[in-house]
């Protein structure tokens, strides 16, 4: 009993001394580069090129283990590794028997250079995975030539950086790289990866850091599958602050078929949800890409607020659309945006090659800007805003030419309803080209102020200063609605018709304002001018007093209305205006500065009967009658209330001393005629009763205190 007892114990003890004898002759009577040449051809046959150009030596604790020094590895689907120490733990028992099995593979500060630009990498990754590997032996294969298969139990990637290069040149560096997994094997049998590195995104002090964890499912390299794959990233911004994003996916490579595909992937950013399918085919040729990306609605103030602090409040927002990638073709289609209550739908091509083309069909219903961009501005701030700079007054329309790059495109947008400023636009219709230097608006219509409104631009970029062709129109205008919200003038009323084109030219607004050109005419129906009755002044001074409407309807209803007008730069110039109250004629032009609000106006009164209207008051004298009677109103347009006064005072002043002088020579000279010519419009000089001498006299008389 006491001898089995003492063999028992005995023999593991033997054993034991004989395993350290036996390290004890390797780590000293073995050297260990003479292995150089196995662990070389192990990985020759898995396709992967080994140089060792370092030393390799022994380590006993905590594994037995090669150290193995300045290293490179590099192949044909792998990027080029320099390895500056490995640590090879290697199994006990396969060593004894003279086997080299690595059960651990510690790799500390590698670097990792991956070209980008490598078109045949695809059709390399094809080939070697139709290649036999170590596992997949041939018929003229021995036992003896059988290569040793790869099986690593742990490896681990501490303080590496890779470096991704396009045309040999360095694009980006990720610091800080990773690499942990185990069981690796060439067979089918999934095996866990994590990588995790970090990398600049504008300067040194933003910084992102990207974990990647996933089973990987191998067929000999022929049919790889990413399983319960999740990525994250964390990236910290001095600007744009501190975000989170994961993605939790399963993915399938298989290069025998060329394909890549991407089962729905859910993933978040910060507070943001969205799904992502996708699928890719011709791998090794140009690459088509097809899948849908869905955002379900959810709240983006918080991202917005982080981004950008002065964003509009956008309380809902949800995105989904379908989209094809084939090489520098890009389609969205079935998109749907929604933004609060507003939902936009449409299409996108683009094609981003040399000649560069981009179209786009898009449809929009009820969007509100001032419900994001409201008017809180005072007129002292925006009188105190600094002028336009050079080319930032075309930034709206630099946006699709810097996107085209001297190519072509076209884009058509329409809304059921827009606001803006105050302004409510219904079935807005834009179509826009675009040709190089040269942006177009072919046409541009919508429903508005209770008429229909248009519009054509054309603007030709190249020139050292850009050039402006314009045309606008409005018809059936509500006037009393329009000029209330564009120029805060509620006076006037009525329907208006009105069209201009001109051309300009500059790099700032200041510029295009100073340097505009163009003519238009306008007509209005139904005018109603609030303000004050023109006919009741004009009563007042010509009508007799006797015969005058008991009570006066409070404003002006005038008659139709038409004219022209040009504008050159800072200057309107009221070519012609005809219109009329009652049977009085109202006929002007003259001019207004646009910058300082002046008006010079000159308007010209008549009257070709004896009552100004059915309802009005009756001519004082016939000789007003087929009369022009003048009336300049001049000052500022503000006060064009004012203004009209004192151009009727001064009307009413003129009347009375006319009305005196001819009293006054009535005295001096007496009056055998009635104080009031009798001529009928239709008598000629010819026709008219001979005057005596003191008609003579009178009239020499009068013509001498007109004069004074």
């Amino acid at each position: 009993m006491k001898k089995t007892l003492k063999w028992a114990i005995g023999l593991p003890l033997a054993v034991i001394a004989l395993v350290l004898i036996g390290a004890a002759v390797l780590l000293f009577a073995v050297d260990p580069n003479q292995y150089k040449p196995q662990l070389e051809q192990l990985a020759k046959d898995n396709q992967v090129k080994l140089n060792i150009n370092g030393d390799l030596s022994w380590q006993l604790w905590p594994d037995v283990a090669i150290t193995i020094a300045d290293t490179r590895i590099h192949g044909q689907q792998l990027p080029d590794i320099h390895i500056q120490q490995a640590d090879l733990a290697l199994e006990l028992a396969s060593l004894i028997r003279g086997e080299l099995a690595v059960k651990k593979i510690a790799v500390d500060k590698p670097l990792v250079q991956l070209e980008l630009t490598d078109s045949n990498a695809g059709q390399k990754a094809a080939a070697i995975a139709a290649t036999p590997t170590a596992t997949q032996a041939t018929p003229a294969n021995t036992a003896e030539q059988a290569p040793t298969p790869l099986a690593i139990d742990n490896l681990s990637v501490t303080n590496g950086t890779l470096e991704l290069l396009e045309n040999g040149r360095l694009k980006r560096r990720l610091n800080n790289l990773t690499v942990a997994s185990q069981g690796i094997n060439l067979e089918n049998r999934g095996f866990p990866i994590q990588l995790a590195f970090t990398t600049t995104i504008k300067d040194e002090a933003d910084r992102a850091t990207v974990e990647l964890t996933a089973s990987v499912l191998n067929e000999n390299l022929q049919r790889i599958v990413l399983q319960d794959g999740k990525l994250e990233l964390t990236a910290n911004s001095s600007e744009y602050g501190n975000h989170k994003a994961s993605i939790g996916f399963t993915a399938e490579l298989d290069l025998l078929k060329d394909t890549l595909a991407l089962s729905q992937a859910n993933a978040r950013i910060d507070d943001i949800p969205l799904t992502l399918t996708a699928s890719v085919k011709d791998l090794s040729k140009t690459p088509v890409v097809d899948g849908q990306l869905s955002i379900p609605n959810f709240d983006p103030s918080n991202l917005l607020a982080t981004l950008a602090p002065d964003s509009p409040a956008i309380n809902q927002l949800a995105l989904d659309a379908q989209f094809n990638i084939s090489g520098d073709d890009y389609q969205v289609s079935q998109l749907a945006l929604v933004v609060d209550d507003f939902t936009l739908n449409g299409e996108l091509s683009a094609n981003l090659s040399a000649q560069r083309k981009i179209n786009a069909q898009l449809n929009g219903t009820q969007l509100n800007l001032d419900r994001y961009f409201p008017e809180t501005e005072t007129e002292t701030q925006k009188t105190e805003q600094p002028a336009t700079p050079n080319q930032a007054v075309f930034a709206p329309l630099l946006a699709p030419l810097a996107a085209l790059q001297g190519g072509r495109g076209q884009i058509e947008f329409s809304l059921n309803q827009l606001t803006a400023s105050g302004v409510q636009l219904d079935n807005l219709r834009v179509n826009t080209f675009g040709n190089g230097q040269v942006l177009q608006l072919a046409s541009a219509s919508a429903n508005g102020f209770g008429g229909t409104l248009s519009a054509n631009a054309r603007i030709d970029m190249a020139p050292k200063e850009p050039t402006l062709a314009f045309a606008v129109a409005g018809k059936s205008v509500d006037l009393g609605q329009a000029l209330s919200t564009l120029a805060d003038f509620n006076e006037l009323s009525g329907r208006g018709n009105l069209e201009f084109s001109g051309t300009t030219q500059g790099n700032s607004g200041d510029a295009l304002s100073n340097n505009i050109k163009g003519s238009g005419n306008f007509a209005m129906t139904n005018g109603h001018y609030s303000a004050t009755n023109i006919e009741q002044q004009f009563c007042a001074v010509a009508g007799d007093k006797n015969q005058q409407p008991e009570s006066w309807q409070p404003g002006t209803q005038l008659n139709n209305t038409a004219g022209t007008f040009a504008l050159n730069g800072q200057t309107l110039t009221l070519q012609s205006l005809n219109s009329g109250v009652g049977n009085l004629t109202l006929r002007s032009q003259g001019n207004l500065q646009l910058q300082d609000q002046l008006m010079d106006l000159h308007v010209v009164l008549a009257i070709n009967n004896p009552k100004s209207s059915e309802q009005g008051c009756v001519l004082r004298s016939k000789s007003i009658q087929n009369r022009d009677i003048p009336l300049h109103l001049k000052g500022p347009v503000a006060d064009i209330n004012g203004v009209m006064t004192n151009a009727m005072t001064d009307l009413i002043t003129r009347t009375l001393l006319d009305r005196q002088k001819q009293r006054l020579l009535d005295k001096l000279l007496g009056s055998e005629q009635p104080q009031e010519s009798e001529q009928t419009p239709e008598q000629t000089p010819e026709q008219q009763p001979p005057q005596n001498s003191k008609d003579q006299l009178k009239g020499l008389l009068k013509d001498l205190l007109k004069k004074r």
